[in-house]
């Protein structure tokens, strides 16, 4: 089983890198800036619990997809971009939500 707890409760670096010790795949971020913070905190696996609105946030969806080895966004049913976005062409949905269409794989460690 997989589990990426939602870090919304602790809202800490510090706690994120704990539970990815103790055995959490990834984890999961209600906002595109939480995402972001735990990125640079080491998480190399987030779901980002409501999608990003307006083209600055999607512009930084794309580079924060660029750094992680996989990135997924919950939605209720349609993209979270609008199509013939520059995003649009690079996701595609998944069981999670909408995750990059070719999603990068790196061994841990």
């Amino acid at each position: 089983m997989r589990l990426r707890p939602h870090a919304k409760t602790h809202k800490s670096a510090f706690v994120a890198r704990r539970q990815l010790e103790h055995g959490a795949t990834g984890l999961t971020a209600a906002t595109l800036t939480e995402a972001e913070v735990f990125a640079a905190a080491g998480a190399g696996d987030l779901l980002i619990a409501f999608p990003p609105v307006g083209v600055m946030r999607l512009r930084r969806l794309a580079a924060l997809a660029e750094r992680v080895v996989r990135l997924a966004v919950s939605t209720d049913s349609v993209p979270p971009f609008p199509s013939g976005s520059r995003c649009s062409g690079r996701w595609t949905a998944g069981t999670t939500g909408w995750v990059p269409r070719r999603e990068r794989r790196r061994s841990p460690g």
